[in-house]
């Protein structure tokens, strides 16, 4: 990780690792996500937190991220922010709307849902119920 400061997939493959599935823990992969965090907060901010526990969430957790690891929702959203201040795709912003939904935080899943231009990618949402579930919710708590 010295050598290679900011090459994504050596977190990527340390965090599959710490998944409890591969006799990991949530408390590991918490641990992991925050040296690298620190180790790379300068030159990417939060953005590798976020992207190591995007990579859980697709490798082990699936929709349970939020229930199931130690994720800290605010260091993610920041994280959120730097991935798209550098990346505003619309895949990235459809991934963060969604996993802004499952953490509850629904003033930040609506401002992620306007970003979204055209049609939602609804196989990143898991179907239609999800996306809409979710827009229907975000506009309710605003």
């Amino acid at each position: 990780m010295d050598r290679e400061l900011t090459y994504t997939d050596t977190y990527f493959e340390a965090g599959n690792r710490a998944l409890p599935k591969w006799h990991g823990s949530a408390e590991k992969l918490e641990k992991l996500a925050r040296d690298v965090l620190e180790r790379t907060r300068a030159i990417e901010g939060s953005a590798l937190y976020t992207r190591i526990y995007w990579s859980a969430a697709n490798s082990g957790y699936k929709d349970n991220l939020f229930e199931k690891s130690a994720v800290d929702w605010a260091e993610m959203s920041k994280g959120m922010d730097d991935v798209l201040a550098r990346y505003p795709s619309q895949w990235n912003i459809n991934h963060f709307a969604h996993f802004a939904c499952l953490a509850g935080d629904y003033e930040k899943a609506r401002e992620m849902i306007e970003r979204i231009e055209h049609q939602p990618m609804m196989e990143l949402w898991g179907g239609a119920w999800s996306y809409y579930g979710c827009k229907w919710w975000a506009e309710l708590t605003s």
